[in-house]
């Protein structure tokens, strides 16, 4: 059999809504990982956040890697070891930050895992209950980072529109600067311009001499759509937005709270 890689997103996608893992996909992504196959975790949150989820899973054996940040970041879990990063210049945090503010917009940015952000708001609230991250709220962004970050995110839970329309403002940004892209309705990114799951896919096929023939990767929203574009057999959750359901080789039959990745290893990696 020959050896595959498995890329999966986490949230809508690996994870029930309850963002807990199904038993059946566990014992699925452990059989692939017997077979001599890799699973890749492949998320737009922060290494730390996604290492909470990989430790969880017992995601830490030899094979298994995470693609960190969409893209910014891809790590070793069996060896906790990162093997790139990438960064947003200080000057494009800092003018993303004043631009998002001015628009009304919160905005945030991570100094190693942590949220550093100027306003306590419910949308910050919100990500950490989801990230279960740490943060800090400062006055000046810039004087605290530490090093150059590997994005900066703009949030709001009322409308995504005011979003979607920062986004076409600036649509500047996409040729040299930053890639922007959603990750949810209510989370706009600004990210390094080569960094993306599609890119974190070449890269593990070149360090684990698999060719991109033998990859598989799922998901269900727009951040998805290039890694599943980019790998041979692009699989869209049946619980995935329309759009990335349009981009996909396979649609699952089940959804995240059903195994829907259960479902895709045994028909991509095992059955053979």
């Amino acid at each position: 059999m020959e050896k595959k890689i498995l890329f999966t997103d986490i949230d809508g996608t690996l994870l029930n809504d309850n963002r807990e893992i199904p038993r059946e996909n566990m014992e699925a992504i452990n059989k692939a990982l017997e077979a001599g196959h890799s699973v890749v975790i492949a998320t737009g949150r922060p290494l730390d956040s996604g290492k909470k989820i990989v430790e969880e899973l017992g995601l830490t054996k030899p094979g298994c890697y995470m693609i960190a940040y969409n893209g910014a970041i891809i790590y070793d879990c069996g060896q906790e070891k990162v093997l790139e990063k990438k960064f947003v210049p200080y000057e494009y945090v800092e003018e993303l930050f004043k631009m998002g503010e001015e628009a009304g917009l919160y905005v945030q940015t991570y100094n190693k895992n942590q949220i550093i952000t100027t306003q306590d708001t419910p949308e910050l609230q919100y990500y950490r209950q989801h990230t279960k991250l740490g943060y800090q709220v400062v006055e000046d962004v810039m004087a605290v980072l530490e090093e150059e970050p590997q994005k900066v995110m703009l949030i709001n839970l009322e409308d995504k529109k005011r979003l979607e329309q920062f986004q076409a403002d600036h649509m500047e940004w996409q040729e040299g600067k930053c890639h922007s892209f959603f990750s949810m309705d209510t989370y706009l990114e600004y990210a390094p311009m080569n960094a993306t799951k599609a890119a974190g896919i070449h890269y593990l096929c070149d360090l684990l001499h698999v060719p991109l023939e033998n990859t598989i990767a799922a998901g269900d929203e727009r951040n998805d759509i290039p890694m599943l574009k980019e790998a041979q057999i692009g699989v869209a959750m049946k619980n995935a937005k329309e759009e990335v359901k349009a981009c996909a080789d396979y649609i699952t039959e089940r959804t995240n709270n059903e195994s829907g990745i259960a479902e895709v290893i045994e028909k991509f990696l095992l059955n053979e």
